[in-house]
């Protein structure tokens, strides 16, 4: 017995529980995908309106995304962020976003992108 259930039912809600994980991932990812298409990640001082051009702030557009979401606007810019700098070909599938998250300040793409599969998983 683990807990309260048997091994067999415990590997079933641990099988259950790694496809929720993933799929909060995916979210995860693709809410910061939606957020970097609104406003794509800009070098240092951001974008420049043309002439006659009025620009919404980064900041505004993603408040209101996420206000429109009924979500943090902080966790919306985390997601863009994290999003930015995983692209999809460089993420791991099986891997917790939370990892992807962590090891998102590795500034070498190359370093950053050696994450093992399954990385923080116990193996069953």
């Amino acid at each position: 017995m683990i807990g309260h259930v048997t091994q067999e039912r415990y590997d079933q809600i641990v099988t259950r529980g790694r496809e929720l994980v993933e799929f909060q991932t995916r979210s995860q990812f693709e809410l910061g995908d939606l957020a970097l298409e609104i406003e794509p990640m800009q070098p240092h001082g951001g974008a420049h309106p043309n002439q006659g051009e009025a620009l919404f702030g980064v900041l505004e557009s993603l408040q209101l995304f996420a206000d429109d979401l009924a979500i943090p606007g902080k966790t919306l810019e985390t997601h863009r962020w994290v999003a930015s700098r995983w692209p999809a070909q460089r993420r791991r599938a099986g891997v917790p976003y939370y990892i992807h998250s962590t090891l998102a300040s590795i500034r070498d793409d190359e370093e950053r992108s050696l994450i093992p599969s399954r990385c923080g998983l116990r193996p069953r």
